[in-house]
């Protein structure tokens, strides 16, 4: 993502506290959208959690509409991450170990109701 300025990414995760995917993300800027997980154990408007003060430093990064706050289920311990060129998803069907410059690039479409 870092060398290839069209590469976008989504996020959604819960208990994001991994330093260095921290810095990564809010080095992304714009580039970059969240969902981030308000549970009580990862958000505190007293004192404030790490997750809390990633979303300050993202959305003084990214702009404030990048992030979005929300209750997930109990303990859905997820971190989801989709790259896309062009609003597209970068699927690769042979695996995602493999660097993306040698990645076959394919689109999916929706199938219907799935939208």
């Amino acid at each position: 993502m870092k060398g290839d300025k069209d590469l976008e990414l989504d996020v959604f995760a819960y208990d994001l506290n991994e330093p260095d995917v921290m810095k990564a993300l809010i080095s992304l800027g714009a580039r970059a959208r969240i969902i981030l997980d308000n549970a009580a154990l990862h958000h505190d408007t007293d004192k404030p959690k790490p997750e809390d003060q990633f979303e300050q430093k993202f959305a003084a990064s990214a702009g404030a509409g990048s992030i979005k706050r929300g209750r997930f289920r109990r303990y859905a311990h997820h971190k989801v991450f989709i790259v896309k060129r062009n609003g597209a998803a970068q699927l690769d069907p042979e695996g995602l170990h493999k660097p993306l410059r040698h990645r076959r690039l394919r689109q999916f479409e929706p199938r219907a109701g799935l939208r």
